[in-house]
């Protein structure tokens, strides 16, 4: 007969299992297809030996383990009784149980398939007689382990089905962890009680980081009364990319430190964290707040946001998204990132960001918004008020030359706004916006008006040239007497208006008047632009 040869903490050297190269406990176990449930994989182990075989290797297993260290059973058991106590299914010798549960068991390299408890070769009525288990380099095909009163440790484990959560105590370890360096390959999701109105409760910190994640993490109704993720070694995964993480009301009572993840959508719910939140250097396509309250200091820096929505929220405390992103540069524009309906109480600090979608901060109470610096904020999808907030912000706190900057933001999308309306009725407010814009972009550059006021300069003297040559005259001489008629009424109108009249040219007075407001218009431009600059 063929054995087992897996070299895992010593070589098998059990029977190969049917037509596998390995024993029944280190072979891989059946998953369900994508048209099976995992209840379908459980009848065909169930019907084809798979579960009552395993469950009979484990017993043997479970011996030889314990009895490498005969110390540890203080020579109260022997082998064969041992054996006939745990396949006699009834566990009810208190004297046995009380030195297993003071006993720890260290499963090697083994493959856990699919259970039920109402088998009498449950294996998970095996493992419940331990104290202490330390899973390692195992790996799982079910969906639950319902350990009670045991301490626990996975390491280097595989998850190949959704897998729950349950509130283990957590084996001693350096990283004080109950996951360690191992792979979820579905589903990862808590525990729920049965009373609906409880809350599902984590008593230690559940992963470390080197944990990889291959598609969903998703927590509904749950304490966590330590950190979620806690490292002490500094252990960290090169693949760190989940596809959804999902928390509904949960509340964080540890710190939560969530770094350096790519990450497809980021949700949070009616949860409240009550200690520090870091979620620093993080991608993520479309996050999602709602409803959530941070108690202490939120620090989102160096993080790339595609989409970002948060609402009914508060913030008790300095937020931070410094030298963060917020959309993409070279795509279609989404919508803006939005913060509605948002209290925060202290500073919130955007300086270095960039916003490629905008920013809109509709219903927001933020207390400070002048950490704003060197922000790059595109116009497109931002809201005037937003640019409005911005501008009295930094004026408040004499910065000007901000102010100045998200003031022509908030004048250009208003000129956008009057687009939209009918020219009756408010043409003359269109033309006024657009000259400003034109002639000084709102007074944010007495460059323009300068060079406005030389090509007018140019212009008058080249007209007052033309005058003097009779170049109308000579191009049209039959209109002589109907242009002079025209002009000389107007000019009659300019002679009359105090206190140019005396500055007027003699024939061109209605020009020059024209051609004098001109000048006065964009002299002022440049008075205006120039103290936007040096106003103090």
């Amino acid at each position: 007969m063929k054995k087992c040869n897996i070299d895992c903490y010593g070589i098998c050297q059990r029977d190969i299992y049917k037509d596998n190269n390995k024993c029944i406990l280190h072979c891989k176990k059946n998953l369900p297809n994508k048209k099976q449930t995992l209840n379908d994989v459980y009848q065909k182990d169930r019907i084809s030996g798979v579960l009552s075989d395993f469950y009979d290797e484990l017993i043997e297993y479970i011996i030889e383990n314990l009895f490498k260290h005969t110390d540890l059973l203080e020579n109260k058991l022997n082998k064969e009784n041992l054996k006939s106590y745990l396949k006699s299914n009834k566990y009810d010798n208190e004297e046995y149980n009380n030195i297993l549960k003071n006993t720890i068991f260290i499963p090697s390299c083994i493959h856990f398939p699919t259970r039920d408890g109402r088998d009498y070769f449950d294996y998970l009525k095996l493992l419940n007689l331990f104290g202490q288990i330390h899973f390692n380099y195992s790996e799982f095909y079910l969906s639950s382990l319902d350990l009670k009163d045991v301490e626990c440790f996975f390491q280097d484990c595989k998850f190949h089905t959704d897998w729950t959560l349950y509130n283990y105590g957590v084996l001693d370890n350096e990283d004080n962890i109950i996951y360690q360096t191992c792979e979820f390959y579905k589903l990862v999701s808590n525990y729920t009680p049965e009373n609906q109105k409880e809350l599902a409760i984590y008593n230690y910190s559940q992963f470390d980081y080197s944990c990889t994640f291959k598609e969903y993490l998703n927590f509904d109704r749950v304490v966590f009364k330590n950190r979620l993720f806690n490292t002490e070694q500094f252990n960290y995964s090169d693949n760190k990319y989940i596809e959804i993480v999902k928390f509904n009301k949960c509340t964080f009572e540890k710190e939560f430190i969530f770094n350096d993840y790519t990450i497809k959508e980021f949700i949070l719910i009616d949860s409240t964290f009550k200690d520090k939140l870091e979620f620093v250097n993080n991608s993520i396509d479309n996050i999602k707040i709602e409803n959530t309250k941070f108690e202490q200091i939120s620090i989102f820096t160096k993080s790339k946001f595609i989409n970002l929505y948060i609402s009914n929220s508060i913030f008790n405390n300095n937020v931070d998204f410094s030298n963060s992103i917020f959309g993409k540069k070279d795509t279609l524009e989404s919508e803006a990132t939005k913060f509605q309906s948002v209290i925060i109480e202290k500073n919130i600090n955007f300086r270095k960001t960039k916003f490629y979608y905008g920013l809109d901060i509709p219903d927001t109470t933020i207390s400070d918004l002048s950490n704003f610096l060197e922000a790059d904020l595109s116009i497109k999808n931002t809201p005037r008020d937003t640019f409005r907030r911005l501008k009295y912000e930094f004026d408040s706190i004499g910065n000007i030359i901000e102010a100045n900057k998200y003031f022509i933001q908030e004048m250009k999308k208003y000129k956008e706004d009057l687009k939209k309306k009918p020219l009756i009725g408010n043409m003359q407010e269109k033309i006024i916006f657009n000259l400003n814009d034109i002639f000084s972009s709102f007074g944010q550059s007495y460059f323009k008006p300068i060079i406005w006021l030389i090509g007018f300069a140019l212009l008058y003297n080249f007209i007052l040239y033309g005058y003097e040559q009779n170049w109308l005259y000579k191009i049209y001489p039959t209109a002589n007497h109907s242009i002079q008629s025209f002009v000389n009424f107007f000019n009659g109108i300019a002679k009359n208006i105090l206190p140019f009249a005396k500055f007027l040219k003699k024939d061109l007075e209605f020009l020059s008047l024209l051609f004098y407001i001109i000048f006065s218009i964009l002299i002022w431009q440049v008075i205006v632009s120039i103290k936007r600059y040096t106003k103090r």
